[in-house]
């Protein structure tokens, strides 16, 4: 079976193709979920002289995807949320694509399917459109490095596109920018690759589209379409008073400390299987470091948060930021050398200062977990090697009899635990390790910096420290707004 992004992505091209053949004066009838609340009522529905399932069949000639149809409609078959999410995108788009986009999208208005070179087809995970735009990526990126400039930790940071509208004219254009790309004599950068998507969607060819769920209202956005705009949200905009109107800046001031020092927590007994109390669970400290953002000068609302950690499902840095009151996130990092680079452009040296740390931090995290080095717990009585405790090696190998265990003692009601927890004691005991291996070792760097007076007094001349630069750089990257990253629209 196929994943839900892959085929919630793909359910969203073929709504789209739908959309494409019913065209802007029809769509309020077709794609109704008054009329049609679930796809099971879509599918068998009609309207004008002309069923459902005909346009469905229609419409799945012009999507090219990497599951089948049939996987698709299963799937909106089981999800209403996703049926409801794809006709809502697909019915703005058809609406207003042409309005805030490009007027060259007007023509997908009308009636039917286009004709000829500029037959448009729908994408997702394919290797005409999609795969050629990411060898073209590759290349860019590599030159990127090569140049010294920070390069995307994936093709995501430069375009989020989920699904790409692309006509039959614009294919043969994609194999050319790729023979370009791969011609060792001519020096192939995201100069190139940004103008050549930029063109094709002023002209109504190509259309790289993100999308997020949505069963409400749907909101159209272009991004890096207006420069002077993004730049505007991003870094503010200067008054006549001198002061900055708009931007993102860090909420947080010098000496703040965001970061305490990780301690193996206390269990009630001496059973390595435990779960916390809720006591001990409150008295923790984070394993996680949370920069707080402000949407003006004055650092008074809170607009959203960055959130740096070690995942230590993966054993990898992973870096969040999410809008105060929303449920996406705004983007993510999840490359420890991405973030390290993004630091050096704030503060010379601190970048790899973190990365080495962070390298011993998780070589470490990974003998713990093995049993190539001792790891001590606090059984109430003091520090105790864990291994003495079950007589076996390593985290990983006591998991099985840790989760039996604690799920027998739940079953059976008698824990010596008190009441049922919820909690698995594998994954408390697996985060702790997480935290003293690798977050006390980059917790002291990245903390000791967002606290200092260095990063956070303002230059004279300036209006805003290195800690609100940092926040504009980070925040650039994880949206796909970086000076290298690609236009595109989102459907959210």
């Amino acid at each position: 079976m196929s994943d839900v992004t892959s085929l919630s992505e793909s359910a969203q091209a073929l709504f789209c193709a739908i959309a494409d053949g019913v065209g802007k004066n029809n769509i309020a009838n077709v794609l109704s979920l008054t009329k049609y609340p679930t796809y099971t009522d879509f599918a068998a529905g009609g309207w004008n002289n002309k069923t459902n399932r005909k346009r469905i069949d229609e419409a799945s000639k012009y999507v090219t995807a990497n599951v089948t149809i049939d996987e698709v409609e299963a799937f909106l078959l089981k999800d209403k949320g996703w049926y409801t999410s794809s006709v809502q995108i697909a019915k703005t788009l058809i609406e207003s694509l042409y309005k805030v986009v490009d007027k060259d999208f007007k023509n997908l208005s009308a009636k039917g399917f286009l004709t000829g070179s500029k037959s448009m087809y729908y994408f997702r995970g394919d290797e005409k459109v999609m795969g050629t735009i990411q060898e073209c990526f590759k290349v860019a990126n590599k030159k990127n490095g090569e140049l010294g400039s920070t390069m995307f930790g994936d093709l995501n940071k430069w375009s989020p596109a989920d699904i790409y509208y692309a006509n039959k004219g614009v294919q043969a254009k994609l194999d050319n920018q790729l023979k370009l790309a791969n011609n060792s004599k001519v020096p192939y950068t995201f100069v190139d690759l940004n103008l050549f998507i930029a063109n094709e969607i002023d002209q109504g060819n190509l259309l790289p589209l993100s999308l997020k769920k949505q069963v409400k209202s749907v909101t159209i956005e272009p991004v890096n379409f207006d420069i002077a705009a993004k730049d505007k949200v991003i870094d503010g905009a200067m008054k006549k008073n001198g002061q900055v109107d708009g931007g993102l800046w860090y909420r947080g001031k010098a000496g703040q400390s965001l970061w305490t020092k990780y301690e193996p927590l206390k269990r009630k007994h001496t059973s390595p299987f435990e779960p916390r109390t809720s006591q001990i669970n409150n008295d923790a400290p984070a394993r996680d470091i949370v920069m707080k953002i402000s949407g003006n000068q004055g650092r008074a609302d809170e607009k959203g948060k960055i959130q740096m950690r070690h995942d230590a499902t993966t054993n990898s840095w992973k870096v969040d930021f999410s809008y105060t009151g929303a449920q996406a996130r705004g983007g993510s990092i999840v490359s420890a050398k991405t973030f390290a680079d993004l630091l050096d452009q704030v503060e010379k040296g601190l970048g790899q200062q973190f990365f080495v740390a962070f390298k011993t931090g998780v070589a470490e995290y990974k003998q713990l977990l093995s049993g190539g080095m001792d790891f001590k717990i606090d059984t109430g009585n003091g520090l105790t090697n864990f291994d003495f405790l079950l007589g076996l090696k390593g985290l990983k190998a006591h998991r099985k009899q840790i989760e039996s265990d604690w799920q027998r003692e739940i079953k059976n009601g008698t824990s010596i635990f008190g009441p049922k927890s919820k909690t698995n004691p594998y994954t408390n005991l697996r985060g702790e390790a997480a935290a003293i291996s690798v977050m006390n070792r980059v917790g002291p760097i990245l903390n000791g910096w967002l606290k200092s007076q260095n990063a956070n007094e303002i230059p004279d001349g300036m209006t805003s420290n290195k800690v609100d630069k940092f926040i504009r750089i980070l925040f650039r990257y994880v949206t796909s707004q970086s000076e290298s990253s690609a236009q595109f629209v989102i459907a959210k």
